[in-house]
C-alpha cells in the first residue's frame, strides 16, 4: 500500500492514500475491516489518479465528535465527509466507487452532491432497500449490535467473520492486507458503536435512486447470497439506465477475492464516462 497521510477535511482528520495518475477515482471506505478497498485501489493506479481513504474512527481517522448537524451516526454524515474530502485535496468531481457499507456511502453522496460525482459503481450495497431483504438484514444486523454489546466488539468481530467467511478469513485476510487482523480488533468498537447504528437508521428510497445523475455501474458477485441478489434485483429496477454486471465466482467479500475483476468492471465504466 502508498503511504497513508492525515488530511483536514471540514471537521475531519482523515488518513487519505491518493496514488496514480489520469481521470480521478475515489474509493469509499467499507466497513469493520479499514484497508478492504485496498487492493481494488492498487488495481486501478495503473490507469487512474486513486483516492482512498479511512473513514473516522479507523486507523488514525480521528472518531467523530456529535454534533448539532450529525447527533447520531448515520449514513448521510458519512456521505457528507466524501465532499469535504474532495475540496481538501482541490478536487472537482471524481468517479466515486463503493462496496457494501461503502457503496451506502457512494449512493448517498450521489444522490446529496450530483455535481460531485462524475460516475457511480455500487457493490452490492446493504439491502436495507430491497423487500425481500430489508427485514431479515435489519434483524441479523441488530442481533449483531447486540452481540457486541454483550461480548465485546472484539471478541464479537471475530465470530462475525467467522460466520460471514469462514474460520479461514484470518489467513485469507492477512495473505490480501498484512496486519488486517489485528487491525479489525483495533476498529471493531467502531464497527458496533456507528457502523451498524448508522445501517439501521438508513431509509433510502427510490427516489434516492432518482436523484442521482451520474451514469451508475451496478455490480455484484454470482456467489453472493439471497439477500444481495434481492438488492441488486431491486437496484436494477430503479436504476433503469445503469449498466449492470456480474462478477463470476466472487461473493460479497469481492474487493479482497476479485479485486482485478471488479477493477476491469470498473475501468471500463469510467472510461465510457471519463
Amino acid at each position: 500500500m502508498a503511504a497513508m497521510t492525515e488530511v483536514v477535511a471540514g471537521d475531519a482528520v482523515l488518513e487519505v492514500e491518493r496514488a496514480g495518475d489520469g481521470p480521478v477515482v475515489l474509493v469509499t471506505p467499507t466497513a469493520l475491516v479499514a484497508d478492504e478497498p485496498a487492493p481494488l485501489a492498487h488495481a486501478l493506479r495503473s490507469s487512474y489518479d486513486v483516492v482512498r481513504y479511512r473513514r473516522r474512527g479507523y486507523g488514525r481517522s480521528r472518531p467523530r465528535t456529535p454534533s448539532a448537524t450529525a447527533p447520531k451516526p448515520s449514513i448521510v454524515a458519512e456521505a457528507a465527509d466524501v465532499p469535504a474530502l474532495m475540496d481538501a485535496l482541490g478536487l472537482e468531481s471524481a468517479h466515486v466507487v463503493g462496496a457494501s457499507f461503502g457503496a451506502a456511502i457512494a449512493w448517498e453522496t450521489a444522490a446529496r452532491y450530483p455535481d460531485r460525482v462524475a460516475s457511480l459503481t455500487l457493490f452490492e450495497p446493504p439491502p436495507v432497500f430491497a423487500p425481500e431483504a430489508a427485514g431479515p438484514f435489519r434483524a441479523a444486523n441488530a442481533d449483531l449490535r447486540a452481540r457486541g454489546t454483550a461480548a465485546g466488539p472484539s471478541l464479537a468481530a471475530d465470530e462475525f467473520l467467522d460466520a460471514l467467511s469462514g474460520p479461514g478469513w484470518r489467513d485469507e485476510h492477512e495473505r490480501a492486507l498484512p496486519g488486517s487482523v489485528r487491525a479489525v480488533h483495533r476498529d471493531a468498537a467502531t464497527f458496533f458503536e456507528v457502523d451498524i447504528p448508522a445501517l439501521l437508521a438508513w431509509d433510502v428510497t427510490e427516489e434516492d435512486a432518482r436523484r442521482v445523475r451520474a451514469p451508475v455501474l451496478l455490480l455484484r458477485g454470482s456467489a453472493t447470497g439471497l439477500w444481495f441478489e434481492a438488492g441488486d434485483a431491486t437496484l436494477r429496477r430503479w436504476f433503469r439506465s445503469a449498466t449492470a454486471e456480474v462478477i463470476e465466482g466472487a461473493a460479497h467479500g469481492a474487493l479482497l477475492t476479485h479485486p482485478g475483476a471488479v477493477a476491469d468492471a470498473v475501468s471500463r465504466h469510467v472510461r465510457r464516462h471519463a
